[in-house]
């Protein structure tokens, strides 16, 4: 009889610990809840791929175009198109294209940050045109480069390809060494004089001036003519009678 009831207990719990193996390895396949079945995937998961309704994936570009009016929106795409007249400025603002003036121009500003010409030689004046530079370095004569002369030989002499008198006497001096001022010295340029200036000798002499003057100043340091003692000499270097006035003077 206790044999019979250890065997009953025994099953019972055997029966009990199969029951709880077979509830254990439900839990570790797949668990339900509400009649469904949950398989450890889930749609629209963290790894960035779009789920089945079309998500985004983090990767579109969104246009901007606050305060343009052309030029790119910043995604490929463009924030309007300028008319014919206008440009597009980097600000991307629609601006008035710039208009070149180069009427009678060789050279210069445009107007519009380009150059209207470039001067082969010389310099470009604020007028926009291009003048000659003379180029006499070195040189006693022959040409200057700008339709003009470096200067003339003496008699004798020939202007040779560099520049140089040659031939006859040997000519040594120089404008410097004689002091000359004006002229030429041994084909040397040595310069021009001023309005009312002669070259003589090789030097800037005044030359009066006393056309249609019978008195004053000659215009170099001399005069052109005294009055008597009863006339005065007029601003135009006429000679007037003199008017005395002593009228309530004593003196002076």
């Amino acid at each position: 009889m206790k044999a019979a009831s250890m065997w009953k207990v025994w099953l019972l719990i055997s029966m009990i610990v199969s029951m709880g193996m077979i509830t254990g390895c439900g839990e570790e396949g797949s668990s339900t809840s509400g009649g469904g079945t949950e398989t450890g995937i889930e749609t629209g998961d963290e790894t960035g791929f779009p789920d089945a309704t079309g998500g985004e994936t983090g990767n579109e570009c969104t246009p901007d175009c606050t305060g343009k009016q052309c030029g790119s929106d910043g995604c490929a795409g463009t924030c309007g198109v300028c008319d014919a007249s206008s440009t597009c400025n980097a600000a991307g603002q629609c601006i008035e294209k710039c208009q070149i003036n180069c009427i009678g121009k060789q050279c210069g500003d445009d107007g519009c940050g380009g150059t209207c010409g470039q001067c082969p030689t010389g310099i470009c004046s604020e007028t926009g045109t291009c003048v000659c530079v003379p180029h006499c370095g070195g040189k006693q004569c022959g040409a200057d480069g700008c339709g003009g002369s470096c200067g003339d030989c003496a008699l004798g002499q020939a202007c040779n390809a560099v520049g140089l008198c040659v031939g006859g006497g040997e000519c040594t001096d120089t404008c410097n060494s004689v002091d000359a001022t004006c002229g030429s010295v041994c084909g040397q340029n040595c310069g021009t004089c001023g309005e009312g200036f002669s070259c003589v000798n090789n030097q800037c002499i005044c030359e009066p001036s006393c056309t249609g003057k019978t008195c004053g100043d000659d215009g170099c340091g001399g005069t052109c003519g005294s009055c008597e003692n009863d006339s005065t000499c007029s601003d135009v270097g006429q000679c007037v009678p003199c008017d005395y006035n002593c009228q309530g003077k004593q003196c002076g």
